[in-house]
């Protein structure tokens, strides 16, 4: 037996905004990244620096697609969330229109 779906806007709300807190904390260790890989970049001329900066430019790359991911999953948790609660209001909404005696509510009543 599955366990029904269970969500709160509060508890949403709490996901969403730590997702947001999260990705404040990804935008400053990319600019860091950043900084130090130009700093590399302009002032070592040597084989090491640039297979530093190689590295360092190679792991932006990849932090990227991990931020878009992020994001992605951001958007969708929200998205997500809206369509749950408009389809509750809408079963809401159905089962307002059905009276107690009618054979649909004794059916979904399970008597």
């Amino acid at each position: 037996m599955s366990t029904p779906l269970q969500t709160t806007d509060d508890a949403v709300d709490r996901v969403r905004r730590a997702l947001e807190e999260q990705f404040q904390s990804m935008a400053s260790a990319d600019q860091a990244i950043r900084q130090i890989r130009n700093e590399v970049l302009y002032g070592f001329r040597a084989y090491a620096g640039t297979t530093f900066t190689t590295k360092l430019q190679d792991w932006t790359t990849r932090y990227e697609e991990v931020q878009r991911a992020y994001r992605e999953f951001h958007d969708r948790l929200g998205q997500g969330h809206a369509l749950i609660n408009r389809r509750h209001d809408e079963a809401v909404q159905l089962a307002a229109a059905f009276n107690p005696g009618s054979e649909v509510a004794i059916a979904l009543s399970g008597q």
